[in-house]
């Protein structure tokens, strides 16, 4: 596209658009429109068409082919210049029509048939630097992974190319990877020092003089590396393939030739009769874990052989149309390595022997047998924050780590564990907490997990249960505290009910020891009442909850509901007349007024039936044993205890800015606040509730976490609080 720097005037002549564009750099260049017969550059095409067009008449007829080779070129190009930017919209497609008995851009097609080539422009990524230390943090696979330094070698070759991700994983199927590194040695002998050098000397002396000589080098360095990013990235593409078919008739031929090598060809049908080869590849088991074979549209005939000792896992898709599927293969061992998928309302025939290796997995679902050439998603490993303020235990210090696995048609992910561990300064106690969630463990039901551990030594208060409970000994702040060791465990079952309601229900276990301290409240006459006894419990239960979420942001929530009710069953294991139920329910809401301002409403209640211990007890304060986020920020932990809580929470929520800083893009804003809460008791004639006021200031950076720094004030407590999230 022969781009060019240059500078806009303060031209009148711009009109409209000349606030937006004088005195401004521009990158000028040549655009690829329909026919460029004229243009050497474009390669003469008649007909110049963009991404969507060309991916459109490629699925829909097998007569249209894109030139593979020329994509891994252009892509390899785009590795040594570390132009990373390179999604759909960057890209045009010249079209031809293919040479009579010349099928070089084709995959062997019939003569008269169209293939088409990449034209690669908006190379405004090339040669980035993100040298500093957050920018370089900010590239990390955890962040923003695309971000990637330009230098002498590539640190994330996935990175590199995430932006190009699709194209890669649609158009560079059919090349193996002897093919791969042909075609970069090839550029590496094409690309000699002398061509490398005097076209960055082509640069206006000013610019050479400031990175000239630097990118020159790394220039070099990546041409003689290129070969090495080739079989990088070859292996990364190579893990999952998807071979895809077209909505005409095609054959499948799968061939297990032994315990390495799968084939896979595809060929044109005309009235039934195989036609003309349309797809090859041999795909190694040391580099392709799994094969996904999507037929589309049309009547396709699929047919399996071969006996081996182990295979590649092969998934068949069929597509809408009556297909025809013929398995004779099989691989030794218990798992299937064949499944099939499709829609039970279509008339397709399945022949297998009795021994096959076919697992047939036709349903009712509608999606099942549909393409999505976008939905591939890369696996994450997020390291974690876990800090956090509070009066009662200090600064809390730790981290951990998050995995998302993803996996096919699992949504939004096959499955994600987090493990994070944090320590209180003050206490020198520390939490160890454990979330997992499993998507369609058995049919269409999720499995989550939550665990916990909280010792030693671990601390919350007890002032008594009722709602105008008084501070003893108001001169020491410790006189309240309770220090206990607990382990909580919670397997669940979910069920999706529609797109925004889900059901949870399972067992759950609780340990709890608490510590006979001398000199608290809680071995004071003044707990008598409250207090059975104080040793180690063990708990079993069961509990049930009902979802509703349509929030717009996990993160930063700025419209919709989240609902939800449940309730548990819990027995001492060793005293089963000592049982209790919980139930609990919260509603919150988010307002947007503008752009940037949201009111958020929660309303939170708890009760429970029956006998219950003091530490089991429905809480309201800053934090709380139930709730890690408390509701009544104005309070200490737990500042009110009783069988039955109520708190209404009113946040002003005000959105200052996005910013884009040299360490990290993100929002910054502030927010007011408004707590009402109270608590109740058998026999417990109090009618006050309880208020806070305060304010703070929020900062998400990357838009993927919220620091939140907030001051309460109460007729009690002036409270400063730190968290890694809102309230609600």
């Amino acid at each position: 596209t022969n781009p060019k720097l240059v500078a806009i005037p303060n031209d009148p002549h711009l009109l409209e658009f000349q606030e937006d564009f004088a005195n401004q750099l521009m990158l000028f260049e040549q655009r690829a429109a329909k026919d460029v017969s004229s243009i050497e550059n474009f390669g003469y095409t008649t007909n110049a068409i963009n991404s969507q067009k060309m991916i459109h008449k490629v699925l829909d007829n097998h007569n249209k082919v894109v030139d593979e080779e020329e994509v891994l070129r252009n892509r390899l190009f785009d590795m040594l210049i570390g132009d990373w930017d390179r999604h759909e919209d960057q890209w045009r497609w010249a079209e031809y029509t293919c040479a009579k008995e010349n099928h070089e851009h084709c995959s062997h097609l019939a003569d008269n048939n169209k293939y088409y080539i990449p034209i690669p422009r908006d190379r405004d990524q090339a040669f980035v630097k993100f040298d500093g230390v957050i920018p370089r943090l900010a590239g990390r696979k955890w962040v923003v992974r695309k971000l990637q330094h330009f230098d002498y070698d590539i640190r994330d070759i996935s990175g590199m190319n995430f932006n190009g991700r699709y194209i890669d994983r649609s158009f560079l199927t059919r090349l193996d990877k002897q093919q791969w590194l042909n075609l970069a040695k090839e550029m590496q002998q094409n690309l000699t020092d002398s061509v490398i050098i005097n076209a960055i000397k082509l640069w206006p002396d000013t610019i050479y003089q400031l990175d000239g000589e630097e990118i020159t080098a790394k220039l070099l360095s990546r041409r003689d590396k290129l070969h090495e990013f080739a079989e990088r990235y070859y292996q990364v593409l190579a893990k999952n393939v998807n071979v895809v078919g077209s909505n005409k008739d095609e054959k499948f031929e799968i061939i297990r030739v032994n315990d390495t090598i799968t084939s896979v060809k595809v060929y044109h049908l005309k009235k039934g009769a195989k036609g003309s080869l349309y797809y090859s590849r041999n795909f190694n088991r040391n580099e392709t874990k799994e094969i996904r074979i999507y037929g589309l549209g049309g009547k396709d005939i699929f047919t399996l052989e071969g006996e081996v000792n182990k295979g590649i896992l092969i998934r068949i898709i069929g597509g809408s149309g009556n297909d025809e599927i013929t398995d004779v293969s099989n691989v030794k061992g218990l798992r299937k390595k064949t499944k099939y998928y499709d829609t039970k309302k279509e008339q397709n025939i399945v022949v297998c022997e009795k021994n096959n290796e076919l697992k047939n997995l036709v349903s009712h679902q509608k999606m099942i047998n549909e393409y999505d050439r976008t939905e591939f998603k890369y696996d994450m490993l997020i390291p974690q924050l876990f800090v956090g303020y509070n009066i009662d235990d200090g600064l809390f210090l730790g981290g951990g780590a998050a995995i998302t696995k993803h996996g096919f048609r699992k949504k939004p992910y096959a499955y994600t564990q987090k493990l994070v561990a944090n320590r209180a300064l003050k206490t020198s106690s520390f939490n160890i907490e454990y979330n997992s969630k499993f998507v369609d463990v058995i049919k269409k039901l999720d499995l989550a997990i939550d665990a916990s551990i909280n010792a030693p030594n671990s601390t919350t208060n007890f002032y008594g249960l009722g709602n105008e409970t008084k501070v003893v000994n108001g001169e020491d702040k410790s006189f309240h505290l309770v220090r206990f060791n607990e382990i909580k465990l919670q397997p669940n079952l979910i069920k999706d009910v529609g797109k925004f309601n889900e059901i949870q229900f399972g067992p759950k276990y609780q340990h709890i020891d608490v510590e006979a301290s001398e000199n608290r409240f809680i071995t004071s006459d003044f707990a008598v009442k409250y207090v059975n006894s104080l040793t180690a419990r063990n708990y079993i239960g069961i509990g049930i909850q009902y979802s509703f979420n349509n929030t717009d942001n996990k993160v930063i929530p700025t419209r919709g509901i989240n609902f939800n009710i449940g309730g548990s069953w819990e027995v001492e294991a060793e005293h089963t007349n000592m049982n209790f139920g919980r139930l609990e329910s919260q509603f919150v809401m988010y307002l947007p007024f503008g752009k940037n301002v949201v009111f958020a409403s929660n309303v939170k209640g708890v009760h429970l039936i029956d006998k219950f211990e003091f530490f089991q007890a429905a809480t309201i304060g800053a934090q709380n044993r139930n709730h890690r986020n408390g509701d009544l920020r104005g309070f200490r932990r737990d500042r009110f205890s009783g069988r039955s809580s109520l708190t209404f929470n009113q946040d002003l929520r005000i959105k200052l800015t996005n910013f884009k800083t040299y360490l990290f893009p993100g929002q910054l804003g502030v927010l007011g606040f408004f707590d009402l809460g109270r608590v109740w008791t058998s026999n417990d004639s109090s009618t006050k509730w309880h208020n806070s006021v305060g304010g703070g200031v929020w900062l998400s950076p990357f838009d993927m976490l919220v620091i939140n720094a907030s001051y309460a004030v109460s007729s009690e407590e002036n409270l400063f609080i730190l968290k890694m999230n809102f309230l609600f």
